[in-house]
């Protein structure tokens, strides 16, 4: 098994170093595809981006992550959608965003901790459905920003911050990873989750956050 891994970080490398594009495309399937202890594998995918950027230096001083040219949405070739299907997931996140009816973010939550998967015996909240949640919720965020008030903005943020809050301790940690996962490259989707962790860091006063 240790050759095997040490084999597979050797491939994934490889990939990262001549084919990023194809890592940075896919990353929702590769980083569901990982165990939770995996952390170096799933660090080599999460550093690939796109071979028509080029990252800026990152301890520049006057630096500002927003106004960075390259700040567009990520290409995501994953079909994620598939996986809001379960339970109409995808219905309740459309008719939120468009009533923003807090009823809805409790619905959500509860077929977020319905959605489970048994690995080694044991039951664990399913990362897919999930991560599929945080990429809708992002991609509707970011259009939002671009078209929308300041209030709109303020309520995604709060809705983030609702969501962590009613779940469960086991789906919530799924969630909170799910959104670290999403910090990449510079795109309007890394932009978007770090500016609800430090929402959530600032505006809730729970130790387990």
């Amino acid at each position: 098994m240790q050759s095997f891994y040490t084999a597979t970080l050797r491939v994934v490398l490889l990939i990262l170093k001549d084919y990023k594009d194809f890592l940075c495309d896919f990353h929702f399937n590769f980083v569901n595809a990982l165990p939770d202890h995996a952390i170096q594998l799933r660090n080599m995918i999460l550093a690939a981006y796109p071979s028509s950027i080029e990252l800026p230096y990152p301890f520049l001083k006057d630096l500002k992550f927003d106004k960075l040219k390259d700040m567009k949405e990520p290409r995501i070739l994953s079909n994620y959608e598939t996986y809001l299907s379960i339970s109409n997931l995808k219905g309740d996140l459309s008719n939120y965003f468009k009533s923003k009816k807090q009823s809805l973010i409790t619905e959500i939550c509860d077929k977020m901790m319905a959605a489970k998967e048994r690995v080694n015996g044991r039951e664990i909240p399913r990362s897919t459905v999930i991560n599929a949640v945080v990429l809708a919720i992002a991609a509707q965020s970011c259009a939002e920003r671009k078209q929308g008030p300041e209030t709109a903005k303020k309520e995604n943020l709060e809705m983030c911050k609702q969501i962590v809050l009613k779940l469960n301790k086991e789906t919530r940690l799924c969630f909170l990873n799910c959104i670290v996962n999403e910090l990449r490259f510079p795109n309007s989707h890394t932009f978007n989750f770090c500016l609800i962790l430090l929402y959530l860091f600032i505006e809730t006063k729970s130790v387990e956050i």
